[in-house]
């Protein structure tokens, strides 16, 4: 549904934007640059079009429910952090609070105005230029919070049997964890395993404990090109092994990543199937631990799975009875390679969203200090505060949407 895709897109965006605009150790320059691009978003709501406003009246429903989280957050930090006191002249209304819901002749008036065929078509061309709008505001932010497309889309909870997630071709084959109870979080780490890397998160979470868990989890998305004799050497291949026996004795789960990581857009028909179907080399590494195991998890190399032949890579999953699993919490640990920046954004967005899918990687060197950051946080929340946070595995989590 690209009514229900850029909403979303937008969204995260917004999210981002407001991040950035309210963080006080943010640059002036940047702020600024945020500011336009907040101004793109709130102007074009500002249209007196009836077809706008009765497309966007959701839209910006829900930015005004992130603009009060942020705002709300940033009162705090003003009190905590800049000794300002009075913070009630800071709305936590946006200007387009007001917008209001306009009849549905309105919408069929402007449609035929336009001699547009119908106005879903109408309503999917304008999703379209205002998200084509907003991202060519953020491609003159030079800032790695912005660089990477974003996946935090809620997905739509349909599916057969009374479940809302499965493995679907739609938008319920595809977990991102919005639909996660409140509280829940599923840790997850790609392109691994890096023996000197993985272990020591492994360890993190082998040795965590707090008032809600009795022990850490986390989904390892491995690429099989590293249980692959003709691609690695023996020695590698025996301390990769090592990494699976350790997931498989402390209860971690492992699902595919592909092969090599190539991005499946760019890779033809035939690749990508091979791509898909290497799932089989590292399920056969994984069976001399759990001879019963079968991967029933995929993520697409970097997140690409909303272009033109990703229909096809999500039929070839089904055929294969994997579910896709997307995230909605990226640490941005590729980017920053810095734990303090990656930690903080994790935390950040945690506070915000409440559950979801978070990711990471297991072969930058940053990743175990920001796990440790992370966790230590995470106990706190839960010990001293109330939080009330449970870490869950991806199979877990499905069970709990599905109600297992």
């Amino acid at each position: 549904n690209l009514k229900e895709r850029y909403t979303h897109e937008i969204e995260f965006l917004y999210s981002r934007a407001l991040e950035v605009r309210t963080d006080l150790s943010t640059s002036e320059t940047l702020k600024q640059k945020t500011r336009s691009l907040l101004k793109s978003i709130t102007t074009y709501a500002k249209t007196s079009q009836n077809l706008k406003r009765i497309e966007f009246q959701h839209l910006f429903a829900s930015l005004g429910e992130i603009y009060k989280q942020h705002v709300v957050a940033y009162k705090s930090s003003l009190k905590e952090q800049s000794n300002i006191k009075d913070v009630s002249a800071i709305s936590i209304v946006p200007e387009y609070g007001n917008l209001v819901f306009t009849s549905r002749e309105d919408l069929e008036a402007y449609a035929k105005k336009n001699k547009q065929k119908s106005s879903t078509l109408l309503l999917q061309n304008k999703y379209k230029k205002l998200s084509s709008e907003v991202n060519a505001d953020l491609n003159e932010i030079a800032d790695p919070v912005f660089d990477r497309a974003p996946q935090a889309v809620t997905q739509d909870l349909s599916c057969k049997n009374g479940r809302k997630l499965c493995v679907s071709t739609g938008e319920a084959g595809n977990m991102v964890g919005a639909a996660f109870p409140k509280g829940v979080w599923a840790f997850t780490y790609d392109d691994g395993p890096n023996p000197a890397i993985t272990t020591q998160i492994m360890d993190h979470f082998i040795n965590y404990k707090d008032s809600q868990n009795s022990v850490g989890k986390a989904t390892f998305f491995w690429t099989a090109y590293h249980f692959d004799p003709k691609a690695v050497s023996a020695a590698g291949i025996i301390a990769n092994q090592e990494m699976i026996k350790k997931a498989v004795a402390n209860g971690f789960v492992i699902a595919n990543h592909s092969y090599d990581h190539l991005d499946l857009n760019k890779s033809s028909t035939n690749r990508i199937k091979q791509i898909i179907t290497s799932n089989t080399i590292l399920e056969t590494a994984i069976r001399k631990e759990d001879p019963s195991y079968k991967i029933q998890y995929f993520r697409c190399p970097f997140g690409s799975c909303y272009a033109p032949k990703i229909p096809a890579v999500r039929q070839m999953l089904v055929d294969q009875g994997q579910m896709h699993v997307y995230w909605r919490i990226d640490s941005l640990d590729w980017k920053f390679k810095d734990s303090a920046k990656a930690s903080d954004l994790i935390m950040k967005q945690m506070d915000l969203y409440d559950r979801g899918i978070i990711l990471m990687h297991d072969v930058q060197t940053t990743s175990p200090e920001t796990t440790r950051i992370v966790l230590n946080w995470m106990k706190n929340q839960n010990d001293k505060k109330g939080k009330n946070y449970k870490m869950v595995t991806i199979p877990e989590a499905l069970d709990l949407v599905n109600g297992k």
